[in-house]
């Protein structure tokens, strides 16, 4: 069922660049992104939490699909009127605070976080409840932020007990660059991608059409 986004909505995104989406992914699906996560990142056991959390959609195709689900196009088509889009990068972030504080004492934005020029969009998605979160953050699970390419995120202020799984959408232009404010910038170099290489070379799967 498409989700539907009413007026007030609209006009906050276009003013603010985010808005917080309630209730787009159920409790049942919750369950199983949970479910999904865990395997990847047992397969991945001995990395730091944040580095072992990149891409998890390309190890499960649950999470490619449920990325690519009508339910998110149908939002992101809505919000940025984008007639081609594809999937980006995912990144889990959870019980990592002194990592965050470290790595992202400043805000940034979604091309610095990922590495990826021509970065569109991002949806954020709560996996439980935190109802003292600061904004921009979704405070209750289930709830999706989503947020412009110019919204810049502080992850410093996130507590370790708050989780939430991000996925970007980018341009079929979208390129592969150094970022250093990116700990995992060198990732896609283990996906066959040199810097400089159009996203979309080696298939990255389209979200939106």
């Amino acid at each position: 069922m498409k989700y539907t986004i009413d007026k007030e909505s609209k006009r906050q995104f276009e003013v603010e660049g985010y808005v917080e989406l309630e209730g787009v992914v159920s409790a049942s699906q919750l369950d199983t992104l949970d479910e999904e996560i865990t395997k990847v990142l047992q397969s991945r056991e001995g990395k730091e939490p944040y580095l072992a959390g990149r891409d998890l959609w390309r190890e499960s195709p649950f999470l490619q699909k449920f990325f690519c689900h009508n339910r998110f196009s149908d939002i992101a088509k809505e919000l940025l009127l984008t007639p081609l889009l594809h999937l980006g990068a995912d990144q889990l972030l959870t019980q990592d605070e002194l990592f965050y504080q470290h790595h992202f004492p400043e805000p940034i934005n979604l091309e610095q976080l990922t590495s990826i020029r021509d970065t569109e969009a991002s949806f954020i998605i709560a996996l439980d409840t935190h109802d003292e979160l600061p904004e921009p953050w979704p405070k209750m699970a289930g709830n999706v932020l989503f947020i412009s390419k110019k919204t810049e995120l502080n992850l410093a202020e996130l507590p370790g007990s708050a989780s939430f799984l991000l996925f970007t959408y980018v341009t079929p232009n979208s390129l592969y660059v150094q970022q250093e404010s990116d700990p995992n910038t060198h990732y896609l170099k283990t996906c066959g991608y040199v810097y400089g290489d159009r996203l979309t070379s080696k298939g990255q799967p389209i979200a939106l059409r």
